[in-house]
Order: C-alpha cells, then structure tokens, then sequence
C-alpha cells in the first residue's frame, strides 16, 4: 500500500527533473525544443520576404473587383473593362538613388503583372509622366528608360495599351522641345490623336502642347492634330459596322487635368497630411474637413481655361481621364461632363498608391478604384 502511493509522487519528480534539464530525457526535450526553434526561424526567414515582397500584392489586388455598369449598358456593344494608372515616374540616374529605383521599380511591376494576372482586363491606358526624368535625359539615358519601362509594363499581345505623354516625360509647356515630342512618339506613337478599343473611341493629348506658354509651334501642331483626329472618328465611325447600330462618345485622356480653379469640388479625394507634408505647411493647412481647398496653378497643375473649353468643343468626349496631382479627384465640369483624375503608382509619390478599373459600356462609365499595399504595412510585416 506504501508503494502504491509513493509511484505518483516518483513519476512527478522524474517528470520535473526531466523539464529541469537532468538526465537523458531533459537533454532530448531540450534538443527537441532547439530544433523547433531552428525550424520556425528558417520557415519566417523565408515566409516573410515571400508574403512582403510577394503575396501581399496578390491578397490586396485580389480584393478589387470591377464595377457593375447597369443592366441597360449590357447591349451592343459590349462593355470594355479598362484598367487606368497614372504616374509611373520611373527613376532616373541623375537624381535617383540605385537602391530606390530599384525598390520601386520592384513594386510596381509585381503589382501591375498581378492586377493583368487577376483582374484580365482588354485594355490598359497609362496617363502619362511615364518617366521622372524623361525631358532631360540624353538619348543614351532615354534608350535605357524605355527598356526599363517595357519590362515592367509588358502585356500580353490580346491586351491593348495605350500610353499619354506627361510632363516629366517632354517638359512643362514653357520647355517642350520637339525632339523630346519625336523620340516619345517612336516608342508609344502620336501624342495627340484617336483610336479605338474594340467598338469604343478614345482621344488623346499632349496636354503640356495645349497650355498657353508652350511654344507656337508646338502647340498649332497639336491643335492640328486634334483636328485630324476628331475627323479620323467620324470617317471611321462611317466606314465601321458597329453593334446596335450606335456609336458612343468618344473618352478624352490627357496627363494634365483640364480646367478646375481649385480642388474644392473634388469627390473621392484621397489627400491627407502624410501626402501633402511632402509639398509644405502651407499646402497641408488647405485640407480641412474633408475639403482640399487647393488653388490651382494654371498651366502647371491643371490645363488653362480656354484650351480647356476648346477640346471639349472640338472632342465633344463623354467622360475624361486624367492624371499628374498623384491623388484621386471626380470632378463634374460645369457642362456636366465628368472627369477622373488618377492618382499615382508609385510608392515614392505616396505611401498608398492606386490605380483604378473602368467599365464602358455605351453611354455609362463605371470606376472602381484598386489600392495597392501600404508601405508602412509592408515595414511592420518586416519588423513583426
């Protein structure tokens, strides 16, 4: 009976001098505990790069999903969805640093080959400021930067892509030059003109070309070439077969916003004071309540009035894309034509970058905006 009670108490100290380290049984808990240790350090040493530099763009974009357009869009012609980024500003080697270049250039080609790879769309339309130090790179420079920038935003050939001049592409309207105009045409073809994705027109422009301080040349070749365009639309939309019998308005994308005196009227803002602390107090102290209370500079930030109201007269478009503000704005112009501005891609603009999805049908245009990860979730991803 002695013995029986004295086999717990035995089996508890053999148990606690096992935990304790003493003996044969301690040393092969511990070596076991050392190897899970090792085991979980490898799996997060891997694992974390993986779902930071890797998965994190597939379970955000993921979660973006296109617009319904209404049940009457849903005839002839069929809808087109069309995803729409801005902004790119690849690094140059003037004044970019070799680590950033290739940190962002990282990010924004994972996210662009994982949005094609998710979302399929039928065409793709980048507005412009491709390039950072586009208007001031010798050819030898400029060569590089077009390679880089194929890498990154290659599709497949069933997928359109269409590409807007910008400002840090050519120049500011005071500075273009018709060298820099030519040498961004050989890549991505005329900077001012129209064309078609499946039954849906669209028309371009060189938007630096239509501000009232670039040079006369320039800028009576541009209006030229709007001309031609819009009649280009109109002899094709008589030679086309198209579904239903009807032709939509064409879509006008430009890199510079057209005409808006300030940002008050924005919907869908998305400025907040880590983004505008970059440019200033003063700036920052504009936004209040939700209202961004930004008096635009004409000619630089937006396209001057009488441009404005001339390609509207001339385009007669039915929905704008613009980009150049590196944030999101959904302004209604007193015609009660409709305009979105993009927001940047880069994560050197801004640590929330976005890019939206279009849907077109006929006579409605649907938008869904996309966003990419956050950077400062990606360094705590890292630091956790």
């Amino acid at each position: 009976e002695k013995a029986k009670q004295q086999q717990p108490r035995t089996r508890e100290r053999e148990r606690e001098r096992m935990l304790s380290g003493g003996g044969a049984g301690g040393r092969k808990l511990h070596e076991i505990q050392r190897r899970w240790a090792g085991t979980v350090c490898l799996v997060l040493l891997f694992a974390t790069p993986l779902l930071c530099e890797y998965l994190i763009y597939y379970v955000t974009i993921a979660q973006c999903s296109w617009p319904p357009l209404p049940r009457s869009e849903k005839n002839a012609p069929a809808p087109i969805r069309v995803m729409v980024f801005a902004d790119t500003h690849l690094i140059g080697e003037r004044f970019g640093k070799p680590f950033d270049r290739l940190r962002r250039e990282a990010q924004m080609q994972r996210s662009f080959q994982t949005a094609l790879q998710l979302l399929s769309p039928d065409a793709v339309l980048l507005l412009g400021d491709v390039f950072d130090e586009g208007s001031i790179a010798s050819d030898e420079e400029w060569t590089e930067y077009v390679r880089r920038a194929k890498l990154m935003f290659s599709v497949p050939p069933h997928i359109d892509m269409h590409v807007v001049v910008g400002n840090h592409d050519v120049g500011f309207p005071a500075v273009l030059h018709q060298s820099n105009i030519e040498r961004f045409e050989e890549v991505y073809g005329p900077t001012t003109g129209s064309f078609w994705i499946r039954h849906y027109p669209f028309v371009s422009i060189n938007s630096m070309a239509f501000g009232r301080r670039a040079p006369h040349n320039i800028r009576e070749h541009a209006q030229s070439r709007l001309d031609v365009a819009v009649k280009s639309l109109k002899s094709d939309d008589l030679d086309l077969d198209h579904p239903g019998g009807f032709t939509p308005a064409p879509i006008l994308i430009s890199h510079f916003p057209l005409y808006r005196p300030d940002e008050s009227a924005c919907e869908m803002i998305d400025v907040h004071e880590t983004f505008l602390s970059r440019f200033g107090t003063r700036m920052a102290r504009e936004f209040s309540d939700g209202v961004f209370h930004h008096q635009n500079s004409l000619g630089k930030e937006v396209l001057e009035e009488n441009p404005s109201l001339d390609i509207i007269h001339a385009v007669q478009p039915r929905f704008v894309l613009s980009g150049h503000t590196h944030y999101t704005c959904f302004y209604a112009h007193q015609t009660d034509l409709k305009e979105l501005t993009v927001s940047t891609f880069n994560w050197r603009n801004r640590v929330d970058p976005s890019f939206f999805l279009t849907h077109i049908g006929p006579k409605a245009v649907a938008l869904a905006k996309c966003e990419l990860p956050v950077e400062t979730t990606v360094f705590l991803l890292y630091i956790l």
